[in-house]
């Protein structure tokens, strides 16, 4: 039995905000009216991780490993098919070129692909199966576009080899 996130933040802001101006009753009634979230007595963790998928899990394992105590979070549960980087089939892209914050976000993704591929030879000897294979990317446009040169001139930056 989970919450909604929406849910919640209406749940707790609406009790919040009418304990605040002093009708306790009506908060109290409010509160009980919905779903609470699961809360653990006695465990305080150093940092929560919003979403279980790809990115949340690989962020929560590496702080885990860096021995922050970390609770990881998510509305549909771990892996889930809802999930943006669900599914067996996902790809890791760099090109956000149309971003403001594109340099900041495709380092992050060339960082996670070297992520990747130290996984898989950490792995490999256990017979674990590979997770990540570099397929490669094509991007078809008659002529470049800003979001395509601001994407090369990030990846010019990033030290990324591109093939044109």
């Amino acid at each position: 039995m989970g919450i909604d996130r929406r849910d919640f933040l209406k749940v707790a802001t609406a009790g919040a905000g009418l304990a605040i101006v002093g009708n306790e009753a009506a908060a109290a009634e409010v509160t009980e009216t919905k779903r609470v979230p699961l809360v653990r007595g006695g465990q305080v963790p150093d940092i929560v991780v919003v979403g279980a998928g790809n990115f949340g899990c690989w962020t929560a394992l590496h702080l885990q490993r860096m021995g922050a105590s970390v609770t990881l979070v998510d509305q549909y549960g771990p892996g889930n098919s809802r999930s943006a980087s669900g599914g067996e089939t996902r790809g890791v892209r760099t090109s956000y070129g149309d971003r403001p914050h594109g340099l900041q976000w495709g380092g992050w993704a060339a960082r996670a692909m070297k992520k990747w591929k130290e996984w898989d030879e950490e792995h490999t000897a256990a017979m674990l199966p590979r997770l990540f294979y570099t397929t490669g990317d094509i991007i078809m446009r008659s002529e470049m576009t800003p979001f395509m040169e601001q994407t090369v001139e990030n990846w010019n930056i990033l030290g990324m080899i591109m093939r044109f």
